[in-house]
């Protein structure tokens, strides 16, 4: 967030020393916010107020702000949907020539974005002297409402993500999800970690119809993987708004998509890698059939192709024995009807395509395919 970008509109102190009444001791400013605000910062700010209406008044302010947490939430403006903020803390006080003497904490629900009069959710007022961990809210404040005519404020909608369960498989795992939304989508990604590291996220690498494909790639070693998927619409990106959501949603604060991975003892020692190069694979999307080819190098084994659903079930697989003429390498083709071993037609989706040879497993040749109706 920036200063330029950056509003705040609600009601603060409303108070009555007869016969005057006091607004506005928390109307935020460019005197109470500094900027960037980001997770992790903080700052200190204090002024002095002097009224002069017939009894002299004077107000002493100040204010330690610290953005301690990434939050979550869902209000009318949202329709329904979650939106990600920022949670400010606030330890706030105040003292006037009246005798008051104020120690209170402030906690700030600030949603980041570049239309004015909707940034700040809502704020929480401790008791006067209650520590930071209160319980009990003196006064709850909430923002004035938005009204922009014209404005999409809506967040894209996800449906039929693939939920990865524990395996053995070594992937790579693809993962797919209907995303839409009335204006277009005009920013996705995916965002897996592997263990405790931190999050890599990728952009789709196929789509069709509303229908979008990543990948987490293949590992080497049984490990967690945690992922989840991003979206905003084409409204946010032209206009600038930081308005987006995720699945599943409140994440990955919140919530994350996680499996396990146990690979056998032999399968970690092996350094696997993705050359698409050795293995190709038109038409894709595919209908009825699909041919694929094969760059086999022989050294003295056999090797097979497998084809794998989603969730990581062998479907298909193809042995291709070693023959005279192809003694030396060669690339091998076939075709392959979109049946499994039963030859029972396998339903539309995503699938997996591994070439291995097993008297050299240093190497693994993997390749998405699609099949459609």
């Amino acid at each position: 967030m920036s200063k330029e970008t950056f509003y705040l509109y609600v009601q603060g102190i409303d108070f009555v020393v007869t016969p005057f009444r006091f607004i506005g001791n928390y109307q935020p400013d460019a005197r109470v916010y500094f900027f960037p605000i980001f997770y992790g910062s903080g700052w200190i700010t204090s002024w002095t107020w002097t009224y002069d209406v017939g009894i002299p008044y004077t107000a002493n302010e100040m204010h330690l702000k610290q953005v301690v947490a990434k939050g979550w939430v869902k209000t009318e403006i949202t329709g329904g949907q979650y939106w990600p903020c920022l949670v400010i803390r606030d330890n706030y006080t105040f003292s006037d020539n009246f005798g008051t003497n104020d120690l209170r904490w402030l906690y700030e629900w600030v949603v980041a974005g570049r239309f004015a009069g909707g940034n700040g959710i809502a704020a929480a007022l401790s008791p006067n002297g209650a520590s930071k961990d209160f319980i009990v809210v003196d006064k709850m404040l909430r923002m004035k409402s938005l009204n922009v005519p014209g404005w999409d404020l809506t967040c894209p909608v996800f449906d039929s993500t693939t939920v990865w369960t524990d395996t053995s498989f070594a992937g790579p795992y693809p993962v797919s999800s209907i995303i839409t939304d009335p204006g277009g989508i005009g920013g996705d990604s995916l965002f897996y970690m592997v263990d405790s590291g931190s999050f890599t996220g990728v952009g789709h690498d196929s789509l069709w119809g509303d229908k979008y494909y990543f990948t987490i790639p293949e590992v080497a070693s049984s490990c967690t993987i945690s992922y989840y998927l991003w979206a905003e619409d084409s409204f946010s990106v032209v206009n600038s708004i930081d308005i987006w959501t995720t699945d599943p949603e409140a994440a990955p604060e919140n919530n994350l998509i996680t499996f396990v991975v146990t690979l056998t003892a032999v399968e970690e020692k092996w350094t696997r890698r993705v050359e698409q190069e050795a293995l190709r694979v038109f038409p894709n999307p595919f209908s009825s059939s699909v041919r694929i080819d094969a760059g086999v190098a022989w050294d003295g084994g056999p090797a097979r192709i497998n084809i794998f659903d989603q969730a990581g079930r062998l479907v298909r697989t193809f042995n291709l024995a070693e023959s005279p003429e192809n003694s030396r390498g060669t690339t091998v083709h076939l075709s392959w009807t979109g049946t499994d071993e039963l030859n029972r037609s396998v339903p539309s989706g995503m699938y997996f395509v591994t070439l291995e040879q097993p008297s050299s497993p240093i190497t693994t040749h993997a390749t998405k395919l699609v099949k459609i109706r």
